[in-house]
């Protein structure tokens, strides 16, 4: 009979785990990355997934834009549009300490490849482990214990030519990317102003005491930080998602962008945690019954 304990054993532990999935724990912040589509949950709970006021993250579209603005590389074996992250598989790095402008923090990557446009989308994840301020081409963000900043690096895009993108006949050229994430909290963002933004780029409230800072600079080519065109970062809602679309224009190698999320209050959810509970006590005692039998 001891060999119905084991297996009963190894099957509650499998229960809530994925091996594709890392959660990492610093300040009193977990962050839980998808090795599948790349997307994170940030809260204040050990399992943040039970946290209500949590923020999740999710990668959401890449597009190819020409100059008007129309989308580009829609078809053909040379797509340089895709409306989906979810069958991208990521890599994802130990936890490591390091630094960040001075500041310590802890940092893991996850990173994904790109085949269709030769391309890699890295994403490089720092918890911060003491409070000050990170600047980006002269625009100041505050940071906390606590404070999840996330690298967005997309490195070797091929843009669309004449001669390599084509649709009805005509050759597409293209001019910008947008990249589409999802940043869902516990209520509708709203932009804050004034003395309540802790940044000097946009900053919006996500409920629950979270909130996300925007900055409009990006990075391309490790040349000087420049602002997005137009009125990038924009938000947009797409029924019940909430969408932030950032526009990087043409770049030559590489292209760096950094969101910075602060998480709210902690709210644990009894839901999913009782019903695990119950169900692996109803296993406990029915191992226990066997194991005396």
């Amino acid at each position: 009979m001891l060999r119905v304990c084991v297996v009963i054993f190894w099957a509650v532990g499998c229960l809530h785990l994925s091996q594709a999935d890392e959660e990492v724990t610093a300040e009193g912040v977990s962050v839980k990355i998808q090795g599948q589509s790349g997307g994170m949950t940030i809260g204040r709970t050990e399992n943040p997934d039970q946290d209500k006021n949590a923020v999740k993250i999710k990668f959401d579209a890449i597009q190819e834009r020409d100059s008007s603005g129309n989308t580009v590389g829609t078809s053909g074996s040379d797509k340089h549009s895709f409306n989906n992250f979810a069958q991208l598989s990521f890599e994802i790095s130990s936890l490591q300490d390091t630094m960040y402008e001075n500041l310590t923090t802890k940092r893991i990557n996850f990173t994904a490849s790109i085949a269709d446009v030769s391309a890699t989308l890295q994403v490089q994840t720092y918890i911060f482990t003491e409070a000050g301020n990170i600047t980006v081409g002269g625009e100041i963000t505050k940071v906390e214990k606590g404070t999840v900043k996330f690298n967005i690096i997309l490195d070797g895009w091929t843009f669309c030519t004449a001669s390599t993108c084509n649709k009805g006949g005509s050759g597409e050229v293209g001019a910008f990317v947008d990249l589409t994430i999802s940043i869902k909290g516990k209520g509708t963002p709203s932009r804050k102003t004034g003395n309540n933004k802790r940044t000097d780029g946009e900053e919006y409230d996500l409920g629950g005491e979270a909130s996300v800072a925007l900055s409009r600079k990006i990075i391309k080519d490790n040349a000087t930080p420049e602002d997005m065109p137009g009125n990038y970062p924009a938000f947009e809602t797409q029924g019940n998602k909430q969408l932030f679309v950032f526009r990087f224009p043409k770049f030559d190698n590489r292209v760096v962008y950094d969101p910075t999320v602060y998480a709210g209050s902690a709210d644990a959810t009894s839901g999913a945690a009782t019903i695990y509970s119950g169900f692996s006590l109803l296993l406990l005692v029915f191992v226990g019954v066997f194991c005396n039998m």
